[in-house]
């Protein structure tokens, strides 16, 4: 890992569709602004990144879960 500040869309991009474990996070009252990657699930075991995430090591986001999904009813 790089180690260096990017915006969330920069992590989107350069980590798409993957777990990435986040320190010193910049939130505004919604969004998240930037952060540092510290991990992602293609160096790190996902169980480890939800322990360290649970232990407050990290925050644990996904980087495209807005694409995944749908709010849409379900017809009978």
């Amino acid at each position: 890992m790089d180690k260096q500040r990017l915006t969330w869309k920069e992590i989107q991009k350069k980590y798409p569709d993957q777990y990435v474990g986040l320190i010193d996070v910049k939130k505004d009252p919604v969004n998240l602004l930037t952060a540092i990657v510290y991990c992602s699930s293609s160096d790190t075991n996902e169980d480890d990144m939800h322990i360290m995430a649970y232990n407050g090591e990290i925050s644990l986001e996904y980087t495209t879960l807005d694409d995944y999904i749908d709010m849409g009813a379900i017809s009978l």
